[in-house]
């Protein structure tokens, strides 16, 4: 991450990690989150729910995020306190170092 920041001219200290968790199970994410990753993306709303509510209270520190064309399902008293945000595109191709 750290090279394809200095590729964009951008600091690496701008740039974090979005764990796309959508069709993980829980399991995974625990995993995730004990390896260090605090930020998770999900595209499924209903997935989403079921995953940010089982969650929630052991795991405050999450961030989580809608990603994808789907984000406009979310309802505004969805998670209202948890949800950091929604993203409507992902680009999955990074720059080649």
């Amino acid at each position: 991450m750290s090279q394809a920041a200095q590729n964009c001219s951008r600091s690496p200290s701008e740039i974090s990690l979005l764990a796309v968790s959508k069709t993980k199970p829980i399991s995974d994410i625990i995993a995730a989150y004990q390896a260090g990753q605090r930020r998770f993306g999900e595209n499924y709303v209903q997935e989403g729910e079921t995953k940010i509510t089982a969650l929630v209270d052991d795991y405050p520190d999450i961030e989580w995020h809608f990603i994808g064309s789907h984000y406009n399902q979310i309802k505004p008293k969805l998670l209202p306190n948890i949800l950091i945000g929604c993203i409507p595109l992902v680009v999955t191709k990074l720059p080649s170092a």
